[in-house]
């Protein structure tokens, strides 16, 4: 959608893009109706966007670029380490607590770095629990 801007020397104009991952549930829903449904949800978030003029919206949709996964197949994920204790395993698919995610991959590399510097007797690598939640991510999602 487009927003009005009130400061000087800026355009009257603000251009906004909507990723919904994994959206299963709008599949096959009208455009129309999902663009009114997008800024409903942005209205809940951001005030400002109820006041927001669409000018033009274009949906674009690709089944395939999200993949999703069942739980069942978290159990199935192998562990940083190996049998081969020269051998450590990283990547989105080594079970981390995370999805298969790009934040899940640094968590695995983390993970594998550690157990290297252990072998070595140093001391380990911060392996975090994820990124900071920002204002929104705490309000959707709520342990």
């Amino acid at each position: 959608f487009r927003q009005p801007v009130e400061k000087a020397g800026v355009g009257d104009e603000r251009y906004y893009q909507v990723v919904i991952s994994g959206s299963h549930d709008v599949r096959g829903e009208d455009q129309a109706a999902l663009a009114r449904r997008v800024m409903q949800d942005l209205a809940r978030v951001l005030p400002e966007a109820a006041a927001a003029k669409v000018i033009r919206h274009r949906v674009v949709t690709d089944p395939q670029s999200v993949f999703s996964l069942s739980p069942e197949v978290d159990v199935l994920r192998p562990a940083a380490s190996t049998s081969n204790q020269r051998l450590h395993l990283a990547g989105d698919w080594v079970q981390t607590g995370w999805p298969a995610t790009m934040e899940g991959a640094v968590i695995s590399g983390r993970l594998a770095a550690n157990l290297c510097l252990r072998q070595a007797s140093l001391e380990d690598v911060l392996v975090d629990s994820g990124l900071p939640r920002g204002r929104l991510a705490r309000w959707m999602i709520r342990d």
